[in-house]
């Protein structure tokens, strides 16, 4: 049997002087979510970070458990 254990999602921020970027992650994200509802992640958080900070992605994780009926 298979069952949606959890969704998450990385915001991935890009700092000045930074080599990888930084990982904002949100837990308890919604299963299936659309890709606009996804990337709309990112106009939630542009106006928050400074001005030279990029939001470069979103990533999505979802976690599932497969069991034995």
């Amino acid at each position: 049997m298979k069952a949606h254990l959890e969704t998450s999602f990385g915001v991935m921020i890009q700092v000045p002087g930074e080599k990888n970027p930084v990982k904002q992650t949100m837990n308890n994200g919604i299963q299936g979510g659309g890709e606009n509802e996804i990337l709309g992640l990112m106009d939630v958080f542009g106006p928050l970070l400074p001005q030279d900070h990029e939001i470069t992605s979103v990533v999505e994780t979802e976690k599932t458990e497969y069991a034995a009926d």
